[in-house]
C-alpha cells in the first residue's frame, strides 16, 4: 500500500511505503480509495464521500473504496501502554538468569513422570490417597517458584544498599566476574575528585597550566571541571566567571565556593523585550542574581552590554541598577558599550550578522547613562571593564 502524508499542512510530493514509515503524533495520512489503513493508524476524518464522520474511529485493515480519508496517528507505533506493557515482559524474559531458565525446564521435564508415577500407584495399589500423595512430594512447583523468589530477594537486598540489579542473568555474571571494571569513577568517589598534581608541557610552569584550565573548566558544572577550578582557588590563583546566570542554579550552585569573582550581565529587566532580542526570557537569571548575592560567597559586580535599539535608553538603564542596587553585597556596576569586535567571526563561521546597521554609542551618552546610574543608586558606576 502505497500513502501520501500531510505533516504541519504540508503534502509530501512522494509516496512512500506505508509500512516503511514511522507515524509520529498529529501526524495527517490520507489513505486514496482502494488502499488499506495502516495498522497504527486509529482515527479518521471525513474528507469526500464516506460513511465515516469526522472523529470516528477504524480498524487496522479497513478499505477505502469510495473516497478519500484524512487519518490521524495519535502515536508512534509501539508507544500505547499496551504495547509497552508487551515490550515490558518481552525484556523481562530475556533479563532471566541461565539457572533460572535450566530449572524451568527441569520442572517441566519432571510434570510427565509425575504423572505417570502417580497413575501407577493408582493402578498398582487401588489407593487414591497414595497416588495423591506422589503428586503432594512433586516439587516441580517448588522449582519454578523458588528460582524467581530467590533472584527477587537477592534483588530486594542489593536495593536495600543502594544498588540496582535489572536482571537475575547480571546476579549470574556477576558471581563469575573476578575484575570490575568502572566508567563512572564519580558513583564510587561522591564526585569530589582532587588535581594531586600539575604535569605541564611546552616549558610552561605548573601555575600558568592551572591558570589556563581554570580559566576553560570554570563554565562547567562538571566534578572534573570544578576540581581544577578549586586547586586554582587554593592555590592562590584569583577566579573569576563572566556569564548572564541563565541557567539550572545547581549549576552555578556547584562552582560558586570556588570564585573570587561573579561578573554578571544583566541585559534588560522588562522580559518580554528581552524574549524578543534574545529569544529567551530572563526570569531565571534574575533569580540567579539574587541567589548569588544572597549567598555571600563571591564579589558580585553587574555588568551590562549597552546596546542601541534594546537598552540604551535612560530609563531602561535606570531599571537595571535599581535592581542591581536591591542585590545584597553588590557594589559595582559595569556599563559595557556595544562594539562590534566579533562581526568577523561571524563572517569566518559563515552566519549571518544580524545588526550591521547598529553602531557603537558615542560617549557623551554613555556618560549620560552613567549619569543616570547615580541618579537612582550609590553604586561605583564604570564605563568599560
Amino acid at each position: 500500500m502505497q500513502v501520501g502524508i500531510l505533516e504541519t499542512g504540508h503534502l509530501q510530493q512522494e509516496l512512500i511505503k506505508s509500512d516503511e514509515m514511522a507515524h509520529h503524533g498529529h501526524d495527517l495520512i490520507i489513505v486514496q480509495r482502494g488502499n488499506v489503513a495502516h495498522a497504527h493508524i486509529l482515527s479518521v476524518s471525513e474528507k469526500g464521500e464516506n460513511k465515516f464522520s469526522a472523529g470516528a474511529t477504524v480498524y487496522a485493515g479497513t478499505v477505502v473504496e469510495e473516497g478519500e480519508c484524512v487519518l490521524v496517528a495519535k502515536a508512534e507505533g509501539g508507544a500505547n501502554r499496551y504495547d509497552k506493557i508487551v515490550a515490558m515482559i518481552e525484556e523481562s524474559e530475556k533479563l532471566k538468569s541461565g539457572t533460572e531458565n535450566r530449572a524451568l525446564q527441569l520442572a517441566d521435564r519432571l510434570v510427565p513422570w509425575c504423572l505417570a508415577g502417580t497413575a501407577a500407584e493408582k493402578g498398582t495399589t487401588r489407593n487414591v490417597t497414595r497416588a495423591i500423595s506422589i503428586l503432594m512430594v512433586d516439587f516441580s512447583c517448588a522449582l519454578k517458584l523458588s528460582m524467581p523468589l530467590a533472584v527477587l530477594s537477592a534483588m530486594r537486598e542489593c536495593g536495600e544498599y543502594h544498588i540496582t540489579v535489572k536482571g537475575g542473568k547480571y546476579l549470574e555474571a556477576l558471581a563469575k566476574a573476578d575484575t570490575i571494571v568502572f566508567d563512572k569513577t564519580g558513583t564510587l568517589t561522591r564526585a569530589t575528585p582532587q588535581v594531586v598534581q600539575v604535569v605541564p608541557f611546552s616549558g610552561c610552569g605548573e601555575q600558568e597550566v592551572l591558570q589556563l584550565a581554570a580559566c576553560l573548566e570554570e563554565h562547567f558544572p562538571h566534578s572534573m571541571a570544578n576540581a581544577v577550578v578549586r586547586a586554582a582557588k587554593e592555590r592562590g590563583i584569583n577566579t573569576a566567571i563572566e556569564s548572564m546566570a541563565c541557567v539550572p542554579w545547581k549549576n552555578i550552585e556547584m562552582v560558586l565556593p570556588y570564585l573570587d569573582t561573579y561578573l554578571m550581565d544583566i541585559k534588560h529587566t522588562d522580559q518580554e523585550k528581552h524574549k524578543q532580542f534574545t529569544g529567551k526570557p530572563n526570569g531565571l537569571a534574575l533569580e540567579n542574581a539574587r541567589k548569588v548575592a544572597l549567598s555571600g560567597q563571591t564579589n558580585l559586580v553587574i555588568r551590562v552590554p549597552v546596546i542601541p535599539t534594546f537598552n540604551d535608553s535612560v530609563e531602561e538603564i535606570k531599571s537595571i541598577a535599581s535592581f542591581a542596587s536591591t542585590l545584597p553585597g553588590v557594589k559595582k556596576i559595569h556599563l559595557l558599550p556595544y562594539h562590534r569586535l566579533g562581526q568577523d567571526k561571524y563572517d569566518w563561521l559563515g552566519r549571518e550578522y544580524k545588526l550591521p546597521e547598529i553602531l557603537p554609542p558615542e560617549p557623551e551618552h554613555m556618560e549620560l547613562l552613567k549619569k543616570a546610574v547615580h541618579s537612582v543608586c550609590d553604586l561605583d558606576c564604570q564605563i568599560g571593564g
